[in-house]
């Protein structure tokens, strides 16, 4: 009968890898995982994980604005 239909197309695609990003202007994540990862070429899609207020040098902002900025920085660098 032969395999599956969806594993022989499976096997006929281009082994494609995902891109991660890590831009200099955010800290370093505290795992292994990365800020953002672009989805192989001629997907178009960009995923980000959740950012934290945590400056690169490791500072935090007292309030919640500041916080807030550097969160959407981040989210801002990875895009």
């Amino acid at each position: 009968m032969g395999e599956p239909l969806y594993l022989a197309a499976a096997a006929r695609q281009p082994a494609r890898m995902n891109r991660p990003l890590a831009p200099a202007a955010v800290a370093p994540p505290f795992g292994r995982y990365s800020h953002g990862v672009v989805a192989p070429p001629g997907g178009r899609l960009i995923v980000t994980s959740g950012q934290l207020a945590l400056s690169p040098d490791g500072t935090v902002p007292p309030d919640a604005g500041g916080q807030a900025a550097l969160c959407l920085a981040a989210v801002g660098a990875i895009l």
